[in-house]
């Protein structure tokens, strides 16, 4: 197989939807295929592009064209 993206599982939401933020700082909902989920990851057969930026952390109230602010982790 290729191009298996890995996600960690908090980023999963409602079993196959996942959100990102978009260039112009924008929440949106996308809809990936689960391969598997194994401890903490979330292996992705489809469905998320190289480089898009995963929300993990958790809003109860939540729109997909929302306006967010990103915080981006520093690399170790």
């Amino acid at each position: 197989m290729k191009d298996i993206m890995v996600i960690p599982r908090e980023a999963l939401r409602r079993g196959d939807i996942v959100w990102v933020v978009d260039r112009n700082s924008r929440l949106r909902f996308k809809k990936v295929e689960v391969l598997r989920i194994e401890g903490d990851v979330v292996f992705l057969r489809s469905g998320l592009s190289e480089g898009e930026k995963v929300v993990v952390s958790f809003h109860r109230i939540v729109t997909d064209g929302m306006r967010v602010r990103t915080f981006m982790e520093k690399s170790p």
